[in-house]
């Protein structure tokens, strides 16, 4: 498991090659489908925003954490696919390299990571002042 909470031991099932040449052709049946989705949600979610960024955001700024959500992960549409392709493809690659761990694609936190941090800082100087 990595810091996105995401079994990869157990994922490694669901991506099983139904061909090897003259490339890898990975078939995903309607049964191990239906288990990706509950054990995907928070592992993606947490692609875009970490537990304590989306819990002290929420808190800052008094609103439910959905809102904090709501303004961090894209639009449907074919940005949103996107994003979701390449985590899929992170958890397939990550469910081929265990015992080792791939590099996830964790970039859309960066910006909102920035912030928490500043907004920390900026309270932290305020109670020593």
């Amino acid at each position: 498991m990595d810091d996105l909470g995401f079994d990869f031991a157990q994922a490694a099932a669901w991506f099983p090659h139904d061909q090897e040449h003259p490339y890898v052709l990975v078939k995903i049946s309607p049964q191990h489908t239906l288990q990706m989705a509950p054990s995907m949600g928070i592992p993606l979610r947490r692609c875009y925003i970490t537990d304590a960024v989306l819990a002290d955001s929420a808190t800052l700024h008094g609103v439910p954490q959905s809102e904090i959500l709501r303004t961090k992960l894209p639009d449907p549409g074919s940005t949103m696919a996107g994003d979701f392709g390449e985590v899929l493809c992170y958890f397939y690659q990550s469910t081929k390299e265990l015992p080792a761990f791939a590099i996830g694609p964790k970039k859309w936190r960066l910006p909102t990571q920035f912030m928490h941090d500043w907004i920390v800082a900026q309270q932290e100087r305020k109670t020593a002042a």
